[in-house]
């Protein structure tokens, strides 16, 4: 869709897109092939939306709907909510694991907290640092850093994990 399509079609590719994602939320669980065709369906919706809010011309429907503040405030923390999710989700299921669909939605709202949490602790006054800014060598000094300490206790985790596998108990 470039910025001159017409706007019915704008306004019908939004929500065609939106519903694309919100179905593949509701309907695509463990017992989906993920990845292979199923995975066309948030991306194709993720696609439409996009494209439903290309150019110049007036904003969809949706994308007005997505521009209210709290879906903004949500963007603003959705990479820190990507990489919260899973390691609460599986934790969670690990630590407490009768599962149920209020504790699934429990463990959600935790990474949304952690996520907020480090997008305010730690991602924006980074992003902001005029020190760092300053000195680009110290930053990748400080990731090379951080990489080898996640690198090193994700081995240790990793030999523990099999040796707790292989444990009487286990």
């Amino acid at each position: 869709l470039d910025g001159k399509a017409p706007g019915r079609v704008r306004q019908l590719a939004g929500w065609a897109g939106l519903a694309g994602i919100l179905a593949a939320a509701l309907l695509l669980d463990a017992h989906t092939a993920y990845p292979g065709g199923w995975a066309l369906l948030p991306s194709l919706g993720t696609a439409l939306v996009l494209a439903a809010g290309r150019g110049n011309a007036p904003a969809s429907q949706a994308g007005a709907l997505l521009s209210a503040r709290p879906m903004q405030a949500i963007g603003r923390v959705s990479y820190a909510w990507y990489l919260w999710h899973w390691p609460v989700l599986l934790l969670g299921a690990s630590l407490l694991p009768a599962e149920s669909g209020w504790q699934r939605a429990g463990f959600v709202a935790v990474s949304l907290g952690l996520a907020a949490a480090s997008y305010a602790l730690v991602e924006s006054p980074l992003r902001r640092s005029r020190r760092l800014r300053a000195r680009p060598a110290l930053v990748l000094l400080l990731g090379v850093m951080a990489m080898g300490a996640c690198l090193a206790a994700s081995l240790s985790w990793a030999r523990h994990a099999r040796q707790w596998e292989h444990s009487p108990t286990q």
